[in-house]
């Protein structure tokens, strides 16, 4: 399988370069702490700028089509394992890499309070163990504070990122954060700010809403967005509503340095609770999984015709806490400070090695308490510095080296290495890399505290009892092998992508389930242990056709390695496909521009924990798009179909069911500055 999949991505790479053409001259400035893409991508806008691998995820745009999570705009256009969670209204699921379970998120995210590393999330009803350790269990991009309107385009890059991450040409695709051309320092050819409203209300309780505003006032900018998210869960879930604010502020010029200051606030609670009401009934308090996050940030940077940088010092904390039944209290809290450096050497366009570095150090607590008793509150220093180069050789292809070195307390140090090989051009692009990369278990993985957890289930003494433990000795995982991501465009608004990986996982960890039982007696374990070394491989491809009439996109990827490898967490399918079509027309002489779409969401057969067939579930939607703003009406899973969630249920065997068929509809408006 592996071998196939490899020969299968290297055909299509092969195929890129082919036509590839000349490289494009290196960009101007490649180290901005909030990356911004190479080309100018206006909400409306379809083109693909001429240094992604792939097409870009406008996701102004994908905001029109209805797309109200980072999930929804990944969701058959970025190789993602998406198992959702049983909740209404947009798409609620970890999104990691299919192949080896590395998180896709943009970056950077700011703090991030930890949490554990692929685990299932368990739900113990009608049995009163409600959802266990949801607070650090539920890992979606929401939880780390990823706001989708606070993003205009979201793309993986051709020219080689700071090595932050093993796998960041397809986990860490770069993003454009709507007020960075707002903020002091802002290249000349941005686009102009825009600020936003939003409206979505639906089945299920759904009610988001949504503002934000960015402008360059006075030459020094200013910028504010508020969401606020709510919606009602599926059993085991009762509700769900966050809420988020960030603010930015440009400051004097400080000699070659553009500064400003950016602070945000996140916070989160999801309900726990069966239809009957065990709180209502038992007069106790609802059970919940509470997240919670501030910071304040100095940002700045500088160009020169030399030497270009940006960095942050950054104030943070971040917390995750589970309330029980009875009122109980388990908390973590990771407050922080953090320094992030990045500095690039060297003029655009010209030959030779072009240099680049980066440094990030955190100095973060770690807190851990029952109710109000502190069980340990340790300080832990982090730092990694990285340093690279790149140049152009072979007639027009670009060769990037980067070597980083980690170190955390009470942890070993690594080296890590990365060789890129890149070229684009007016019929596509391409970029390999091979690499030599690690992941550390979080403290969570390590930290958390055994427990045994009995209920009595039934009038007859059954019995459930629910273990769980951490593993201080976990080590940190290696990650080495190849990937590869490329486009390649067959005519004006058509395209064909695909992306892929090779890679040796050595000392694997995550969290483990199993389940053993009797009739009158069932024990789970919910451990964290090491995995084992195995071969781990990924190959997706995908098409892409944007006409005046009609547009149409697809991806479907297929995973090899060992099941005891990760990503296990909910029984994950071992391929799957996201397709969707919609057709355009134009009313009252072309003052009603309307779209009806449909898509389908196809996974393979889930063995493990949870067992499911092969499943199919259909979207549709009907849309008026008015340029600046649109109006979009959605049903999901339309032939209600009985598609299972990520969720294990433990008296059923088996998984949560997601919602069945719900009707949403929105506005999504954009206003010129």
């Amino acid at each position: 399988m592996a071998r196939s999949l490899a020969a299968a991505l290297g055909a299509f790479l092969c195929l890129t370069f082919a036509h590839a053409g000349p490289v494009a001259a290196a960009p101007s400035d490649s180290t901005s702490a909030k990356p911004a893409v190479g080309a100018v991508v206006r909400a409306d806008s379809t083109a693909v700028p001429a240094d992604s691998t792939a097409t870009p995820l406008s996701l102004e745009e994908l905001r029109k089509q209805g797309a109200g999570t980072l999930e929804d705009a990944l969701r058959g256009r970025h190789a993602a394992l998406l198992l959702p969670a049983p909740r209404s209204g947009p798409l609620s699921a970890p999104a990691v890499l299919p192949d080896a379970g590395t998180r896709v998120r943009p970056w950077p995210l700011g703090t991030l309070a930890e949490r554990s590393t692929d685990r299932t999330m368990i739900a113990g009803f009608p049995l009163g163990l409600a959802v266990p350790d949801l607070d650090v269990t539920w890992d979606d991009p929401e939880g780390d504070g990823v706001e989708i309107q606070e993003w205009r385009a979201f793309e993986p890059a051709l020219e080689p990122e700071p090595f932050r991450t093993a796998g960041a040409l397809l986990a860490a695709p770069r993003a454009e954060s709507f007020d960075d051309s707002a903020m002091p320092g802002a290249s000349g050819g941005a686009r102009r700010a825009r600020s936003a409203l939003s409206y979505r209300k639906g089945d299920g309780g759904v009610l988001d809403t949504g503002a934000r505003f960015a402008s360059p006032l006075l030459a020094r900018g200013i910028a504010f967005s508020y969401a606020r998210h709510k919606s009602d869960g599926l059993s085991p879930f009762l509700s769900h509503l966050s809420t988020r604010y960030l603010a930015a502020a440009g400051l004097p010029r400080v000699g070659p340095l553009s500064l400003w200051l950016e602070g945000a606030r996140f916070r989160r609670t999801i309900e726990m609770d069966i239809p009957s009401g065990y709180a209502a009934n038992l007069l106790a308090t609802v059970a919940r999984g509470e997240w919670g996050s501030e910071q304040i940030a100095l940002q700045a940077r500088a160009k020169g015709d030399r030497v270009r940088g940006d960095g942050s010092l950054r104030l943070g904390d971040a917390t995750r806490t589970q309330v029980n039944y009875a009122g109980a209290r388990e908390r973590w809290a990771f407050p922080e400070a953090a320094l992030a450096a990045n500095v690039a050497l060297g003029s655009s366009g010209t030959g030779g090695w072009h240099w680049n570095g980066s440094v990030d150090a955190a100095s973060r607590r770690v807190e851990y308490r029952l109710d109000s008793l502190p069980a340990f509150e340790p300080r832990l220093e982090s730092t990694r510095i990285t340093a690279g180069g790149e140049r152009t050789v072979l007639s027009g292809l670009r060769l990037g080296m980067t070597a980083a070195f980690d170190a955390r307390e009470r942890d070993r140090p690594f080296v890590d290495g990365r060789v890129s090989l890149w070229g684009s051009g007016s019929r596509g692009s391409a970029r390999v890399d091979l690499e030599s990369a690690h992941e550390r278990p979080s403290w969570v993985d390590r930290l958390t505290p055994a427990r045994d957890s009995l209920v009595v289930a039934g009038p007859l003494g059954e019995t459930v009892r629910w273990i769980r433990s951490g593993d201080p000795s976990l080590r940190p995982r290696a990650l080495r092998g190849a990937l590869g991501s490329g486009t390649l465009r067959l005519s004006r608004g058509i395209s064909l992508n695909g992306s892929g990986s090779i890679r040796r996982l050595t000392d694997d960890f995550g969290w483990d389930v199993s389940r053993t039982g009797t009739p009158d007696s069932v024990v789970v374990y919910d451990v964290a242990r090491q995995r084992g070394d195995g071969w781990v491989s990924l190959a997706a491809a995908g098409a892409a056709l944007d006409r005046s009439w009609i547009r149409i996109h697809g991806l479907g990827w297929v995973r090899g390695g060992p099941d005891r490898l990760s990503p296990s967490s909910g029984s994950p399918p071992r391929r799957g496909l996201d397709a969707s079509v919609a057709l355009r027309a134009s009313l009252f002489e072309g003052d009603l521009p309307l779209e009806l779409g449909a898509e389908a969401h196809a996974q393979g057969p889930r063995r493990g924990l949870i067992r499911s067939p092969s499943t199919v579930s259909w979207d549709g939607s009907i849309r008026a798009d008015f340029g600046s703003a649109a109006v979009f009406f959605q049903f999901t899973n339309v032939f209600d179909r009985r598609v299972p969630s990520t969720v294990y249920e433990i008296s059923t065997d088996n998984a949560v069911l997601l919602p069945r068929r719900e009707f949403h509809f929105g506005i999504v408006w954009y206003l010129i500055d």
